[in-house]
This record gives C-alpha cells, sequence and structure tokens, in this order.
C-alpha cells in the first residue's frame, strides 16, 4: 500500500526494492507505473481498478466478477514468520526504507484487544 501522491519514480523504486510482481491501483496510478514499467522487469501484472483499463493492464472488476460464486480456493499454508504486506516509510530525510510484516506483526500492531496478560 502506498499514497496515492506518490510520482512515477517513486512507485519505480519501491517495485524494484520490494520485488514486486503485480501492482493493483487506479487509472492514474496505473499510468504512472507504465512510465516506468520497463525499469521494473519483476513487475509482470498491473491490475487497475475503474477508469480507462489499457491494453497493458488487466481489469480488475471484470476479472473478479469472472470467479463463480461456488469457487474453491485452497488455503496457503502460512506460517507465523512469512511475509505479509510491505510497507515504505516516507522518506523525508532519505531514501525510504522497505518495512516487511510478516502474518503476525502487521496483525498484532492493529489489534485492539491485544494485552500482555495483566491489567
Amino acid at each position: 500500500p502506498c499514497t496515492t501522491l506518490l510520482v512515477d519514480k517513486d512507485i519505480e523504486y519501491r517495485v524494484q526494492v520490494s520485488g514486486a510482481t503485480v501492482f493493483v491501483g487506479d487509472e492514474t496510478s496505473v499510468r504512472k507505473v507504465l512510465k516506468v514499467k520497463p525499469k521494473c522487469p519483476t513487475l509482470k501484472h498491473l491490475l487497475q481498478i475503474g477508469g480507462t483499463i489499457p491494453k497493458e493492464s488487466i481489469d480488475f472488476r471484470a476479472t473478479l466478477s469472472k470467479v463463480a460464486e461456488d469457487a474453491v480456493f485452497e488455503p496457503l499454508d502460512l506460517k507465523p514468520k512469512d511475509p505479509s504486506l510491505i510497507f515504505f516509510t516516507s522518506g523525508t530525510t532519505g531514501p525510504p526504507n522497505m518495512v516487511l510484516h510478516n502474518q503476525i506483526s502487521y496483525p498484532l500492531g492493529k489489534s485492539r484487544k491485544f494485552s500482555f496478560g495483566t491489567r
């Protein structure tokens, strides 16, 4: 996840550092990615939500609507320390740093019911 204020070079940096293979965004952000995609060899798929879908991108909503209601998905066998989500710091004093969350760290940080066992 990132702010919509990023410009194409900011997105390029994040894709390159993270090794992202998929980008999901709106029409504006996909246009930015298309400018730098040749410099992002790991990026294989662009999914666009809304707007005019360019030929280089996949219409997220149209593709999702093709999934059958009774489709069965096999859950992944994820371990607590497996990667879950990547955020980047703001980069206000230098290049942004990648912050990799695992299957526990992000949900734990967002939990409002977490306690240390005593009150």
